[in-house]
Protein backbone atom coordinates (compact mmCIF):
# COMPACT_ATOMS: atom_id res chain seq x y z
CA UNK A 1 0.00 0.00 0.00
CA UNK A 2 0.88 3.70 -0.86
CA UNK A 3 0.88 5.60 2.28
CA UNK A 4 0.97 9.81 1.73
CA UNK A 5 2.37 11.38 4.70
CA UNK A 6 -0.05 13.93 6.05
CA UNK A 7 1.23 16.57 6.95
CA UNK A 8 -0.53 19.16 9.24
CA UNK A 9 -1.09 22.71 7.10
CA UNK A 10 0.33 25.45 8.62
CA UNK A 11 -2.84 27.22 10.92
CA UNK A 12 -2.42 31.51 9.69
CA UNK A 13 -3.91 32.25 13.45
CA UNK A 14 -7.21 33.95 11.54
CA UNK A 15 -9.85 32.56 14.02
CA UNK A 16 -7.57 33.92 16.83
CA UNK A 17 -7.34 37.21 15.62
CA UNK A 18 -11.43 37.26 15.09
CA UNK A 19 -11.90 35.77 18.36
CA UNK A 20 -9.66 38.65 20.25
CA UNK A 21 -11.41 41.05 18.26
CA UNK A 22 -15.07 39.74 19.09
CA UNK A 23 -14.23 39.70 22.25
CA UNK A 24 -12.36 43.59 22.43
CA UNK A 25 -16.20 44.49 21.12
CA UNK A 26 -17.71 42.74 24.23
CA UNK A 27 -15.51 44.11 26.44
CA UNK A 28 -16.46 48.02 24.89
CA UNK A 29 -20.13 47.19 25.16
CA UNK A 30 -19.87 45.67 28.67
CA UNK A 31 -17.88 48.75 29.96
CA UNK A 32 -20.29 51.04 28.40
CA UNK A 33 -23.59 49.51 29.68
CA UNK A 34 -22.04 49.77 33.07
CA UNK A 35 -21.26 53.23 32.68
CA UNK A 36 -24.62 54.04 31.68
CA UNK A 37 -25.68 52.06 34.91
CA UNK A 38 -23.97 54.11 37.31
CA UNK A 39 -24.93 57.63 35.81
CA UNK A 40 -28.45 56.45 35.31
CA UNK A 41 -28.45 54.95 39.50
CA UNK A 42 -26.94 58.35 40.14
CA UNK A 43 -29.85 60.72 38.72
CA UNK A 44 -31.91 58.32 40.48
CA UNK A 45 -30.43 58.78 43.68
CA UNK A 46 -30.38 62.90 42.76
CA UNK A 47 -33.78 63.07 41.75
CA UNK A 48 -34.91 61.09 45.27
CA UNK A 49 -32.29 63.48 47.18
CA UNK A 50 -34.39 67.09 45.41
CA UNK A 51 -37.70 65.33 46.31
CA UNK A 52 -37.24 64.89 50.04
CA UNK A 53 -35.39 68.24 50.11
CA UNK A 54 -39.09 70.00 47.89
CA UNK A 55 -41.08 67.89 50.53
CA UNK A 56 -39.22 69.39 53.69
CA UNK A 57 -39.51 72.68 52.15
CA UNK A 58 -43.11 72.69 51.27
CA UNK A 59 -43.73 71.25 54.81
CA UNK A 60 -41.53 74.42 56.47
CA UNK A 61 -43.39 76.54 53.96
CA UNK A 62 -46.73 75.67 55.19
CA UNK A 63 -45.78 75.65 58.61
CA UNK A 64 -44.53 79.52 58.37
CA UNK A 65 -48.10 79.44 56.81
CA UNK A 66 -49.70 78.58 59.28
CA UNK A 67 -47.82 80.60 62.21
CA UNK A 68 -48.75 83.84 60.18
CA UNK A 69 -52.61 82.62 60.00
CA UNK A 70 -52.91 82.20 64.12
CA UNK A 71 -50.70 84.85 64.95
CA UNK A 72 -52.25 88.50 66.01
CA UNK A 73 -51.47 90.55 63.61
CA UNK A 74 -49.32 92.54 65.88
CA UNK A 75 -46.76 90.06 67.00
CA UNK A 76 -45.82 89.32 63.41
CA UNK A 77 -42.83 90.92 62.52
CA UNK A 78 -42.24 94.23 60.95
CA UNK A 79 -39.37 94.57 58.83
CA UNK A 80 -40.46 95.80 55.32
CA UNK A 81 -38.74 95.41 52.35
CA UNK A 82 -38.06 92.32 49.76
CA UNK A 83 -38.34 88.78 51.27
CA UNK A 84 -35.16 88.25 52.83
CA UNK A 85 -35.00 86.08 55.44
CA UNK A 86 -33.38 87.42 58.62
CA UNK A 87 -33.14 87.06 62.64
CA UNK A 88 -36.36 88.58 62.95
CA UNK A 89 -39.68 86.71 62.39
CA UNK A 90 -36.72 83.77 61.51
CA UNK A 91 -37.61 79.74 62.81
CA UNK A 92 -35.99 76.42 62.05
CA UNK A 93 -36.68 76.24 58.55
CA UNK A 94 -38.74 78.86 57.21
CA UNK A 95 -38.89 82.86 57.83
CA UNK A 96 -41.22 85.72 57.78
CA UNK A 97 -41.02 89.41 56.40
CA UNK A 98 -43.60 91.67 56.47
CA UNK A 99 -43.73 93.31 52.69
CA UNK A 100 -46.38 96.16 52.76
CA UNK A 101 -49.84 97.22 53.89
CA UNK A 102 -53.11 96.78 51.90
CA UNK A 103 -55.67 99.10 52.09
CA UNK A 104 -58.13 97.63 54.80
CA UNK A 105 -60.80 96.48 54.07
CA UNK A 106 -64.39 97.31 55.61
CA UNK A 107 -67.08 95.15 56.79
CA UNK A 108 -69.82 94.60 59.40
CA UNK A 109 -66.68 94.43 61.91
CA UNK A 110 -65.77 98.08 60.87
CA UNK A 111 -62.70 98.63 59.01
CA UNK A 112 -59.42 96.06 59.46
CA UNK A 113 -56.42 96.00 58.48
CA UNK A 114 -54.72 93.95 55.51
CA UNK A 115 -51.15 92.99 55.76
CA UNK A 116 -49.11 91.21 52.91
CA UNK A 117 -46.50 88.70 54.30
CA UNK A 118 -43.77 86.91 52.30
CA UNK A 119 -43.00 83.19 54.05
CA UNK A 120 -39.69 81.71 52.60
CA UNK A 121 -38.59 77.90 53.70
CA UNK A 122 -35.84 76.00 52.69
CA UNK A 123 -35.55 72.48 52.62
CA UNK A 124 -32.77 70.20 52.64
CA UNK A 125 -32.41 66.54 51.36
CA UNK A 126 -31.16 63.31 52.17
CA UNK A 127 -27.38 65.11 51.65
CA UNK A 128 -26.45 68.37 52.96
CA UNK A 129 -25.97 69.55 49.33
CA UNK A 130 -29.52 69.29 48.16
CA UNK A 131 -31.32 72.00 48.92
CA UNK A 132 -34.77 73.79 47.93
CA UNK A 133 -36.30 77.12 48.46
CA UNK A 134 -39.42 77.76 48.44
CA UNK A 135 -41.64 81.60 48.76
CA UNK A 136 -45.37 82.52 48.89
CA UNK A 137 -47.17 85.82 49.90
CA UNK A 138 -49.94 85.29 52.24
CA UNK A 139 -52.73 88.29 53.68
CA UNK A 140 -53.09 88.94 57.14
CA UNK A 141 -56.31 90.22 57.99
CA UNK A 142 -56.66 91.63 61.50
CA UNK A 143 -58.81 89.47 63.34
CA UNK A 144 -59.15 86.59 61.14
Amino acid sequence: MNHQEVRPRREQGMALIITLVFMLILTIISFSGLQSGITQSRMASNQQDYNAAFQNAEAALRAGEEDVKDADILDLPTSQGACQCSPVGASDNFCVNKIRDLSPIIDANGERLRILYCVRAMGIGNSSSSRVMLESRFVKIEGI
